[in-house]
């Protein structure tokens, strides 16, 4: 309960504080279509509305007209602790992977604890995975028949990947591995990702950006309540399990093409490091595995920039690697 009510106070601090502490920036782009998942998503079945939840969804496409070409989609997860409802944080890498790849980036707010503790974060990724291949099946469908009015977008659900940063990278290195449930996605990049849940915060290194470097510290304290909010130790007594922390995972169960950026002074990167180099030593992947590291930057670096700095140096090189969503 206490818990609980800590994580409700600093979310009604986090709107005031954030202004605070994240350098000015230039408008967040609007997405181009906002909709509801229901989620669990099961096509073409009706349940009862109040057993489902919705998860409000944004989506962004390239700008111009639309072509014959069908693009890749790209699902993303937000950072938010699994309790923090900030949902719209990554609208510029939204917006800019859109337009650059081009691709289709649907960004979801997932269900977040301690009013929706686990597993319904990683049933909502499901939904959203499940979500985007109907709907580009549905559409492609309907342009076929020539049920649409007018010219869309083609959206290719044979080319599908996840994208997360921090705690929603959690949720896309577990989604990955879920093909099992929703069919396989083709890749997957997690930014800062929490991997392994069943460590004590008090356990990780303390870390902090170094002098000229951006990003942010998160508190062990405040860690060991999220986690707790999260997956409370009351109902699920093994961290362990891979739809926890993924670390776990079977390798074989990852999709060829596994991109894991960390940060140096990240508290997470040793973390992020131990999944990137148990992908590596496997065999199956040959290569496909890429592990980059930002020197000096903490958690959330890329979100706490100047413009010119050479944390946004390095924020441009961690997303050059954005092509391999599109492979």
């Amino acid at each position: 309960m206490l818990d609980a009510l800590i994580i409700k106070a600093i979310r009604a601090i986090l709107p005031l504080a954030t202004p605070l502490i994240t350098p000015k920036q230039s408008p967040a782009p609007k997405p181009n279509v906002t909709t509801y998942i229901p989620s669990p998503f099961v096509p073409g079945k009706i349940t009862r509305k109040e057993q489902r939840r919705r998860l409000k969804t944004d989506i962004y496409w390239p700008s111009g007209s639309p072509t014959d070409t069908s693009l890749p989609i790209v699902i993303n997860f937000h950072g938010s602790g699994f309790c923090f409802h900030t949902h719209g944080d990554d609208s510029r890498f939204c917006s800019y992977a859109a337009r650059t790849l081009p691709a289709i980036v649907i960004d979801v707010d997932y269900s977040h604890a301690p009013e929706n503790p686990w597993p319904a974060a990683v049933e909502d990724v499901d939904s959203a995975i499940q979500f985007a291949k109907h709907f580009a099946r549905e559409n492609r469908r309907q342009s076929l028949q020539g049920a649409t009015g007018h010219k869309e977008w083609d959206w290719d659900a044979n080319r599908v990947a996840l994208v997360g940063f921090s705690s929603g990278g959690n949720l896309a290195l577990i989604g990955s591995t879920r093909a099992e449930v929703h069919g396989g996605v083709q890749a997957v990049v997690a930014f800062y990702p929490s991997t392994n849940l069943d460590e004590d915060p008090y356990a990780k290194p303390q870390l902090g950006p170094m002098k000229g470097a951006a990003g942010g510290k998160l508190p062990p304290w405040l860690r060991k309540i999220l986690y707790h909010c999260y997956v409370p130790i009351e109902t699920v007594k093994d961290r362990k399990q891979p739809l926890i922390s993924p670390l776990y995972a079977d390798p074989g169960s990852y999709p060829l093409s596994v991109t894991i950026i960390t940060a140096e002074q990240d508290s997470l990167a040793r973390e992020g490091r131990k999944l990137a180099d148990k992908l590596l030593n496997t065999s199956k992947f040959k290569g496909s595995i890429t592990h980059w590291e930002a020197p000096g930057q903490g958690h959330n670096w890329d979100k706490m920039t100047k413009k010119g700095s050479e944390p946004a140096r390095l924020k441009d090189e961690a997303q050059c690697g954005r092509s391999r969503l599109a492979e």
